[in-house]
């Protein structure tokens, strides 16, 4: 009796365990709008100074938007949509902010913009995924389910302000959503069946692949492997099978689109070791990177040792129509 009492503790454990790893993966506690102001982490990792919206940005001209999502068209997505000072235009440029985060944070690369001039003959558009911001709470899949969300706030520039062609600018979980977008026949049919072209892909910091950095950071906190690989096929069957698939390497091939990656060789969050794996497996006709040392989580624009560096490649590659250059020495291929 005892024993068979111990064993059945032993599987509520297991159990409860694999329950609590499986919900880490699927979703998380969402960034509202009023965090990055009031929670302590939040306010250095956001470093918004009391802005709250473009206005305190400089931007004189914006609304706010919505749009149901593509898939689960109950969850109403929010954010704010700048049009193209220059005028009428065709194109727009869309940050894809990450885990634990929303639009608020990507607002830091309007200044980015601005220098390069691409505010002038893009729209901007800084959404809120599902689970952040004011959209509404949703399980993200670690970033399978966040493509969702980004597929339709592409259909609703195409609707509402005839947007034809689009840079995406990723950070995080967001790249990983982005390549994921690329990859999944339904969401890519929906973009091509408009005539929406994805023309340039920029990934910072990117989650490069989801099945290793889970086994990374479930290492670094003691989990047991076996547990972790429970967890894992847990997670995939909530994803349609999908979890091997989930590294960039495995994504890339689905599209052409160009991609430059941005990494740090101290980020923690998603480690350069895992990034370096994927990029060998890739082809580099249409692959860039470049990293910069010790640069830690989507930081390296914060950082004054690369600023210089970072805007320089970001000019080159997103055709700045102002001349950026930076000193070679700064960036490291």
């Amino acid at each position: 009796m005892v024993t068979a009492s111990l064993v059945a503790l032993g599987a509520l454990g297991t159990v409860g365990m694999n329950w609590y790893l499986l919900r880490q993966l699927r979703t998380y506690d969402p960034v509202t709008m009023e965090m990055p102001y009031t929670s302590a982490p939040l306010i250095p990792e956001f470093a918004l100074d009391g802005r709250r919206t473009p206005s305190d940005f400089g931007v004189e001209t914006w609304r706010e938007v919505s749009t149901p999502s593509f898939i689960d068209r109950s969850l109403q997505l929010r954010g704010w949509l700048l049009p193209a000072t220059g005028g009428p235009s065709s194109e727009a440029i869309v940050f894809v902010h990450g885990r634990w985060s929303n639009r608020l944070k990507p607002m830091g690369y309007l200044e980015l913009m601005q220098t390069l001039g691409l505010d002038e003959t893009h729209h901007l558009l800084f959404p809120d995924l599902r689970n952040s911001g004011a959209s509404d709470e949703a399980e993200t899949g670690m970033g399978y389910h966040f493509a969702e969300d980004l597929t339709a706030w592409l259909l609703h520039l195409h609707e509402t302000v005839g947007v034809e062609r689009v840079t995406i600018y990723a950070f995080s979980m967001g790249a990983m959503a982005t390549a994921v977008m690329g990859a999944r026949p339904e969401l890519k049919a929906a973009l091509d069946e408009q005539g929406l072209q994805v023309e340039r892909v920029v990934m910072d910091s990117p989650l490069s692949n989801v099945q290793g950095n889970v086994e990374m950071n479930a290492a670094r906190q003691g989990f047991p492997t076996w547990l972790v690989a429970m967890g894992l096929h847990s997670f995939s069957r909530t994803v349609d099978s999908a979890l091997p698939s989930l590294r960039l390497s495995q994504l890339r091939p689905a599209t052409t689109w160009p991609w430059l990656i941005l990494q740090g060789t101290a980020d923690v969050t998603t480690p350069h070791v895992l990034l370096q794996r994927e990029v060998a497996a890739m082809d580099p006709a249409h692959v860039r990177l470049r990293t910069f040392p010790d640069g830690q989580h989507v930081k390296m624009y914060r950082a004054s040792a690369h600023r210089a560096a970072y805007t320089a490649e970001v000019a080159a590659f997103l055709g700045s129509p102002k001349l950026i250059t930076a000193p070679d020495s700064l960036t490291v291929p």
